[in-house]
């Protein structure tokens, strides 16, 4: 079972997916799995979000002014939250896994965007050898056509 939903009104947007699955365990326990993700942006320079309903996506963000002698593009600040819990008892590394993405995004111009991320992790699974806590930064440059 999944369900996701979105929203946008204006430079806001909120967007959200809940997911459950059991396994069949041949041979072996089930494996029930189930996950979420809630995200937030808003961007400072007004832009939004544009949502086709034909093909249930979103599409490519246009700034009002291209980075360049036109101005300084779009700037979009982004959080999500996200969780799995895996309930496998006879796998080590299973349990459960959430963290925290805090993001900048700059699109340049319609097909070019720079991706800054900031993600928090905690990992409590059914082996405390495989437990812990992560941080990371993360940045991606990206060109599509």
């Amino acid at each position: 079972f999944g369900a996701e939903a979105a929203w946008v009104g204006g430079p806001w947007s909120v967007q959200g997916e809940y997911v459950t699955e059991t396994i069949d365990g041949v041979g072996a326990p089930d494996i029930d799995v189930t996950g979420f993700y809630a995200f937030v942006s808003y961007f400072l320079t007004g832009e939004m979000r544009p949502y086709k309903s034909k093909s249930g996506a979103f599409g490519r963000v246009k700034p009002q002014n291209n980075y360049g002698s036109e101005g300084s593009g779009a700037w979009e600040l982004a959080l999500r939250y996200s969780a799995l819990d895996i309930d496998a008892p006879a796998v080590a590394t299973a349990g459960d896994l959430a963290d925290i993405t805090a993001g900048v995004n700059w699109y340049l111009n319609p097909n070019t965007r720079v991706m800054f991320n900031y993600v928090m992790g905690d990992l409590d699974s059914n082996n405390d050898a495989f437990d812990g806590d992560m941080s990371a930064f993360m940045m991606r440059f990206q060109i599509d056509f």
